[in-house]
């Protein structure tokens, strides 16, 4: 009986030791159907993880291209781009990608953004002066189209439904763009929760005169305790260790 009890605390040590995953969801609009947007939230170990996607209708001006993600989060953490990629199934229509489907060369990581719908914010849009030289692109920052810091149109988000045969010239052929959604990792240090997210809003076209989109937040991890996992896994695999040791001795013994 010790011997299974011994093995069963090991087994539960080491599975706390595993990376933690905890996710949320934000959405807006109508799925399908005009201007609509989906962002999740993904938190594994110190990173982390932003799938954003345009789940709206056909595309038919630059208006209906989702070109950034606001969002403000309470607290003092520290949040470095890392990488964007296409996410599975996502391809980029009238242009070309990087290695592995990189785009993060035409997105920006921004904070203390002043003019735009939240403090933080995801983007591949200047926004009239929102997002600027100043906020750093996400690795390596290859620039595939235009001009080296973001600006216009290019590579902001088809919805996945779009006919990238109608609508007008921008739309078109005029412009690089991704159909239809991106994953954006970043690295952050301090305390952080899903729970510190809110003010959670979509972006169209090139200006803030144009349209935004509120994201409501769904998922059975919405407005739960903080999120960010279990600190200091290397003492938990200590103590795994030595429990599975100590089922190993004493099995011997037996």
């Amino acid at each position: 009986m010790k011997l299974g009890i011994l093995s069963i605390t090991a087994a539960a040590a080491l599975a706390l030791f595993q990376p933690a995953m905890a996710s949320v969801t934000f959405t807006g609009g109508t799925s399908g159907t005009g201007l609509a947007g989906s962002a999740t939230f993904d938190i594994v170990g110190s990173q982390l993880k932003v799938t954003l996607a345009n789940v709206g209708g056909d595309v038919l001006v630059p208006a209906d291209v989702m070109t950034a993600l606001f969002f403000d989060i309470t607290g003092s953490a520290v949040f470095t781009p890392v990488s964007a990629t296409l996410s599975v199934g996502s391809t980029v229509v009238f242009g070309v990608s990087g290695p592995g489907g990189d785009v993060g060369g035409e997105w920006a990581y921004g904070t203390a953004l002043s003019g735009g719908a939240a403090s933080k914010g995801i983007s591949s849009s200047g926004l009239g002066g929102v997002f600027g030289a100043s906020d750093p692109l996400f690795p390596p920052g290859t620039n595939l189209s235009g001009p080296a810091n973001i600006d216009g149109l290019q590579y902001g988000l088809l919805s996945a439904t779009d006919n990238t045969g109608t609508g007008n010239a921008a739309v078109t052929g005029g412009e690089a763009l991704i159909k239809s959604s991106v994953d954006f990792v970043l690295n952050f240090t301090g305390t952080f929760a899903l729970t510190d997210i809110s003010n959670v809003s979509f972006q169209y076209g090139t200006a803030m005169t144009e349209p935004n989109v509120g994201g409501g937040c769904t998922g059975p991890d919405c407005g739960t305790t903080n999120q960010q996992g279990v600190p200091e896994p290397a003492s938990l695999l200590l103590v795994a260790t030595a429990l599975l040791g100590a089922a190993a001795l004493r099995r011997r013994r037996a």
